[in-house]
């Protein structure tokens, strides 16, 4: 499984990628034969204005299927931590349906 971070108007530490990387890892350990690639996306929409605008999109391939996650928080981390949850849902969905 492939892992790749982009960002966008956000500076990350790389102790914060690598810990973006782990926490992916460690969600998807069980899926690692079915998935692909995953890319994460953060963002920070609104800049330097502040708000509820920090967004982590993830995309994955799964078995030549796209799945992608979207979560926007206040905090970066938060938002991680959600769009990869949601991401480990939507993979068990996607593999739970899809013929043997």
């Amino acid at each position: 499984m492939q892992i790749h971070i982009a960002r966008r108007k956000v500076m990350i530490s790389r102790t914060f990628q690598a810990s973006i990387r782990s926490q992916v890892a460690a969600k998807l350990r069980r899926f690692t034969s079915a998935v692909e690639t995953v890319q994460v996306e953060l963002a920070d929409r609104n800049g330097r204005r502040g708000g509820c605008d920090k967004r982590c999109r993830i995309r994955a391939t799964v078995k030549g299927a796209r799945i992608a996650c979207d979560d926007v928080r206040a905090n970066l981390r938060t938002a991680v931590r959600h769009a990869i949850d949601q991401l480990e849902t939507a993979i068990h969905r996607q593999l739970r349906s899809s013929p043997v």
